[in-house]
């Protein structure tokens, strides 16, 4: 069965060298009651450790049916115990949280066997357990236990039982009974045992090995010598003890022959006729029930009945360690420490929860907010503007731009069922505006409730039926049946109704009219100015957009402005304007019109600025004219063939000598306010300074981030815009324009239409932050944009920032689990070793504290779940309350659930991992017996 070749164990204690076995070299026959002594530190427990692989050796070789160890890892030992080897040891190791039943179980599910009850009952009785299998370890005697621990090494039927001073821990009694239950099953197995006790090893053993300083000093066998038959029921053993098998039956001849045995042997001669006292002569002397001698001889071949395992193939039965044995023990180890499972479960759930945190940070996705946000924040409508990328290789940023026809064909076409409405915005400040109307417009200068009121329209739009019933509007009067009539919106009629409206008419007389309704403004007349024509338009209708300013009432104190004032009004300002709210309402063929005749074209255009400066003087105008375009009567043409027409309004200050051209207006001028005169008079002083002009050292630049050129080549004129006193608007002929490629079909600032379904408005905003058109990009405004476009190149700038900080939270929460598990098994050693003595695999313990593990990352992921989520809310509610902002900065959704999930199933299996490797590299003896 085995084989021992010069076999060694070296310990190291204090640079000292200790040989626990020195050179051991044996054979171990197949079956029989083979039993191990020696003194205390003789080596004796060590050797039964090696040869059942709870401790390693460091020389030799064991041979175990045949097949060498040489080779052999430690799951190959652990395969060997399972399969060969059962044992039984002096403090029984028996696991404490398994019933008896559960506890010989265990042995047979280690091997992948099914567990019959038969079996198991048949097992109890052997051992006298029937009735007691239901109980725990702490309900049983010292007895009992050991009987528990030989009926599971009995249970699977091993090769071999090895016994460690099996009756140590119990009375003489008990350890009888635990010795004629090894004797009977040495019978048909190799019973090996360690133990101190000779006598009992003498009576009870087949072969004693007896060891000393880690070597053999006695190997010997048990031999049986016959005794001598003088007669018919007596014999004589070795000349000293004359058995008598019944008295009664002696003849005179036998008594004869007795009397003359004994007169041979000098001393005392005890004749017995107790029969207790003769079996303890018999057993004190070692002769069996038959009468033999027991002698022990030096061992040898005639000894061992070994097996020829050459033609034999040996296999190991590999570990499979039942799901519920596991998750029992994962239990029981969740158990043993309540309060560092509370405070390794709360650390690790705050660690989890920041990390969700952070995660949802780094992992921030500008289209769930801005979807999250819309909705939170109740916005009802669709707003798309345009920007264009404008900056170096280095920095770069999107700038408003205006869309164009084919941007409004392209939207149409790619949302068909969303009803757009078009419009038309100016270049020019000035344009769209009704100032001139307002009674009482000098109570908005300087005053904060200016926001509040309706000074111009954002632009000009067309309007239908369908699409006041999709925005639920209300509308009052009737909509625009020509080009001279509009629609305003209630916003506007509430600023007439608070401030006032006039009107001057030809003669310079104005008449004020008290508005007392919104229906009173219907027919009253609004002057306006489309592509610096100024047109009459009579209103017909009003249109309520319901619009809800009560979120902006703070703006109207009066007080320094700080960060959450001024992105409130910047909210405002955007919702006004890029909404429904502050719009005209025209005729198709007047918006049409408007579109078509657009000639204004704008300073700021792909990436590039236009500015005028004189000395140091610098202006920025909006936009300047195409030449083709301009009333020439406005145009003093010095026919120099140059292709740059300054304004009036930058030159009329300059002076040349010792005046100004405004000097010369001022002194010649009779009548200021004929604007007839003025044009001629005007054009006089700007002949006769002509030549100054011209050779004046005013310069047009156009430049953006990387260069700045002048591009004027002669001042060709100068062109003059009574109606824009303030504009330094500047007139440009077609070569210029082509040259440097300055014009724009833009018209409109942006389209609008009623708020959409979910699925539509998550396409939306998917589209515009996605659809790049030749460095342009389609953009989303309304109120919630301006403030979500900061958090977004915030959180855009910071995301690794909060994805290291993520994983720090990880990496806490994995030490927490690290030290929890690190602890769990230091106070499951024990029952570790015990498993791995039955025959359990590194992978089995690995699978009990991984379970435990795992059981506490799916309490951690649940709690770190609804944390999230309780926090996410409450977080952004406070930011919405305390602030006032409209962003849902933080969205906890399917991601950062499934991301938790993994993160705290990979935590737990690391968590697992490195303790289960460790301890799996120790050897199962010293598990046991708790050694470092």
């Amino acid at each position: 069965m085995l084989q021992i070749k010069h076999l060694s164990k070296i310990y190291k204690s204090k640079n000292v060298e200790v040989h626990a076995l020195n050179d051991i070299n044996l054979e171990i026959q197949d079956k029989g009651m083979v039993f191990i002594l020696g003194k205390s530190g003789s080596g004796k427990s060590t050797l039964l450790n090696v040869l059942g692989g709870l401790d390693q050796f460091n020389e030799g070789e064991i041979i175990i049916c045949g097949k060498s160890s040489q080779n052999f890892k430690q799951s190959d030992f652990d395969s060997y115990r399972n399969t060969f080897i059962g044992f039984i040891f002096q403090e029984y190791n028996v696991m404490d949280n398994f019933t008896v039943k559960e506890n010989i179980e265990l042995a047979l599910q280690l091997q992948g066997k099914k567990v019959e009850q038969t079996v198991i009952q048949s097992i109890l009785e052997e051992v006298d357990l029937q009735g007691l299998e239901d109980r725990k370890p702490n309900e049983l005697s010292g007895g009992q236990l050991q009987r528990v621990a030989i009926a599971r090494a009995l249970i699977k039927n091993p090769e071999i039982i090895m016994a460690d001073e099996p009756t140590g821990a119990l009375d003489s009694h008990t350890g009888k009974q635990v010795f004629d239950t090894l004797k009977k099953l040495s019978k048909n197995k190799l019973v090996l045992i360690v133990s101190h006790d000779k006598e009992f090893a003498k009576y009870y053993a087949d072969r004693i090995i007896e060891l000393a300083d880690g070597k053999i000093i006695s190997d010997t066998s048990k031999e049986s010598i016959a005794p001598k038959k003088i007669n018919n029921g007596i014999s004589i053993l070795e000349d000293e003890f004359i058995n008598i098998e019944n008295s009664k039956q002696l003849t005179d001849e036998d008594i004869q022959e007795i009397v003359n045995r004994l007169k041979t042997h000098d001393g005392e001669t005890v004749i017995s006729f107790n029969q207790n006292t003769n079996k303890e002569i018999k057993k004190t002397n070692h002769i069996d029930d038959s009468g033999n001698l027991e002698v022990f001889h030096k061992t040898s071949k005639k000894h061992l009945n070994m097996k020829d395992y050459a033609s034999k193939t040996i296999s190991f039965i590999k570990s499979k360690l039942p799901f519920k044995s596991s998750m029992k023990i994962a239990l029981s180890n969740l158990k043993l420490k309540p309060f560092r499972l509370f405070i390794t479960i709360m650390l690790s759930v705050s660690s989890f929860t920041l990390f969700g945190f952070t995660n949802t940070l780094s992992q921030y996705n500008k289209e769930t907010t801005t979807f999250h946000s819309m909705k939170d924040s109740q916005v009802n409508y669709i707003s798309i503007g345009k920007t264009e990328k404008m900056g170096t290789e280095n920095y770069t940023y999107e700038a408003p731009t205006k869309l164009k026809k084919e941007d409004y064909q392209n939207l149409q076409k790619k949302y068909p069922t969303l009803h757009f409405t078009n419009t038309f915005s100016s270049n020019v400040s000035t344009s769209l505006d009704v100032t001139q109307h307002i009674e009482k417009i000098a109570k908005l200068s300087g005053n904060n409730e200016q926001m509040f009121y309706q000074t111009s329209f954002s632009a000009l739009a067309q309007i239908d039926n369908e699409m006041i019933k999709a925005n639920q509007f209300t509308f009052k009067g009737r909509l625009p049946q020509n080009d001279t009539e509009i629609v305003i919106t209630e916003f506007l009629a509430n600023t007439f109704k608070q401030l006032g409206y006039q009107i001057t008419d030809a003669k310079g007389n104005t008449n004020h009219n008290n508005i007392q309704s919104s229906e009173d403004l219907i027919g009253r007349i609004l002057k306006l100015t489309v592509n610096d024509k100024e047109i009459n338009f009579r209103i017909s209708g009003i249109l309520d957009t319901h619009i809800d300013l009560s979120r902006y009432e703070s703006l109207k104190e009066d007080k320094e402005q700080n960060f959450s004032q001024y992105y409130l009004s910047t909210e405002l300002q955007t919702l006004l304007y890029n909404s429904y709210h502050c719009l005209g309402y025209v005729s198709d063929s007047r918006l049409q019109d408007a579109i078509d005749n657009y000639n204004v074209y704008v300073t700021q255009t792909n990436g590039r600025y236009m500015d005028i400066n004189y000395e140091d003087n610098y202006y920025n105008p909006e936009s300047f004219y195409r030449y083709d375009d301009i009333n020439k009567d406005q145009l003093i043409d010095f026919n120099n063939g140059g292709s740059f027409y300054v304004n009036y309004q930058t030159i009329k200050n300059i002076r040349f000598g010792n005046t100004t051209i405004q000097d010369y207006v001022n002194q010649n001028i009779t009548n200021s306010s004929n604007e007839k005169e003025m044009m001629r008079i005007i054009k006089e002083a700007v002949k006769k300074y002509e030549s100054q002009i011209v050779n004046s050292k005013i310069k047009l630049s156009i430049s953006s981030d990387t260069y700045l050129e002048n591009i004027i080549d002669k001042i060709a004129g100068v062109y003059i815009d009574l109606s824009h006193e303030e504009s330094h608007s500047f007139v440009l002929k077609d070569t210029l324009i082509q040259k440097y490629n300055l014009k724009t079909d833009g018209y409109s600032e942006c389209l609008i239409a009623p708020m959409v379904d979910d699925e539509m408005l998550k396409d939306i905003i998917s589209y515009t932050y996605n659809d790049n058109i030749d460095q342009s990009s389609y953009v989303l405004n309304n109120q919630v944009m301006p403030m979500l476009s900061s958090v977004n190149s915030v959180i855009s700038t910071l995301e690794n920032v909060f994805f290291y900080i993520g994983i720090g939270f990880a990496v806490f929460a994995s030490i927490m689990f690290c030290n929890f598990i690190a602890t769990s098994i230091a106070n499951k050693k024990r029952e570790i070793g015990i498993l791995r003595a039955v025959g359990a695999r590194g992978i089995d313990v690995l699978k009990i504290f991984l379970n435990e593990s795992l059981m506490i990352a799916v309490i951690n992921w649940i709690l770190s779940v609804i944390a999230c989520f309780a926090g996410v809310t409450l977080i952004n509610q406070y930011i919405r309350n305390e602030f006032g902002v409209l962003v849902t900065i933080l969205n906890f959704g399917l991601l950062q659930i499934v991301l938790l999930l993994m993160i705290s199933i990979a935590v737990a299996c690391i968590a697992s991992a490195i303790p289960v490797y460790k301890i799996s590299k120790k050897k199962p003896i010293d598990a046991i017996k708790d050694r470092k």
